[in-house]
């Protein structure tokens, strides 16, 4: 479990994997889109009281939100692959529209132990949107890079409720686009993570790869740890990963847990084979790797 007090319930938060043989690069820019953009926006939270949407307190804070237009600051925090709590980093900004926000993972304020071991990088913005309580300020982007792969994926901020202890069947996580060859091999990382601090259930999820016209293979993922992540190949989870896709295209997996809704992202690590010594900016290419779907055609029995 993390520390109960480490964000307020309307705070959007967003958790990447930090890879100990990697530059790990997080960028996020303040949208105009975060600006108030009419009236609208303040009947809104009356509206939404008066139709029993929102409760009084959530209503109150609403306005204080329309109304005190805080500048955003970010807080950001280091979580062992486990879950584990590791250590405050501290806080950046404020950031104002248009400004923008990035940060270089270099561990230094980690033992010599830590600074060895993939982690997880927790960021906490003070708010979402101007208008809205509850609400998401945008996107951030991750870039990894070292002298053999490069690779990133843009995902968003949340505020609402995710893995609590109130009961729900969970989202799947859906990851297409699978496949194998001399450049790149796919791999799954799933996020076990909850808009709940003290969080503490673990997730064995089931994991299926899909070929088109329904046939598939099916392997338990193993534990993942409350706040934790697990990454691993598709050909160590299903050993004729190989010689089952073939040629298949639109090959994916859904990964499944009830309960539980996933952070899934689909790792395809780019390999690049150069005759000459020119580094490779991770800035040029940005993946796209983040799914979460709730399909009834993929529900597993």
């Amino acid at each position: 479990m993390l520390p109960e007090t480490l964000w307020k319930p309307w705070q959007p938060r967003v958790y990447f994997p930090c890879f100990a043989e990697m530059e790990n690069t997080f960028e996020f820019t303040i949208q105009p889109s975060l600006k108030v953009q009419g009236w609208r926006n303040y009947v809104y939270p009356l509206y939404s009281y008066i139709k029993r949407a929102k409760s009084f307190s959530q209503m109150v804070h609403q306005y204080l939100f329309l109304f005190k237009r805080d500048e955003i600051t970010f807080d950001v925090h280091y979580l062992s692959c486990d879950g584990k709590y590791l250590k405050e980093i501290g806080r950046y900004g404020p950031f104002s529209i248009g400004e923008s926000f990035v940060f270089s993972a270099d561990k230094d304020d980690l033992d010599v132990q830590q600074r060895s071991q993939d982690l997880l990088v927790l960021f906490v913005a003070s708010r979402g949107r101007f208008d809205k309580l509850f609400s998401s300020p945008g996107n951030m982007t991750a870039r990894y890079a070292n002298a053999q792969a490069v690779c990133g994926y843009r995902t968003g901020f949340f505020a609402r409720a995710l893995n609590t202890r109130k009961g729900h069947y969970g989202f799947l996580g859906l990851n297409p686009g699978i496949s194998r060859s001399a450049k790149f091999e796919s791999g799954i990382l799933l996020m076990n993570h909850s808009s709940d601090p003290t969080y503490d259930k673990i997730a064995k999820p089931i994991v299926r790869l899909y070929k088109p016209g329904g046939s598939y293979l099916e392997a338990a993922f193993g534990e993942i740890l409350p706040h934790g992540f697990l990454e691993k190949f598709y050909h160590d989870l299903f050993p004729n990963f190989d010689s089952w896709v073939g040629d298949a295209q639109n090959v994916c997996s859904v990964s499944e847990y009830k309960g539980v809704s996933f952070c899934s992202r689909l790792n395809v690590p780019i390999l690049y084979q150069s005759q000459t010594t020119k580094s490779i900016d991770s800035k040029d290419i940005d993946l796209n790797g983040l799914y979460q779907y709730n399909d009834p055609a993929y529900k597993l029995d």
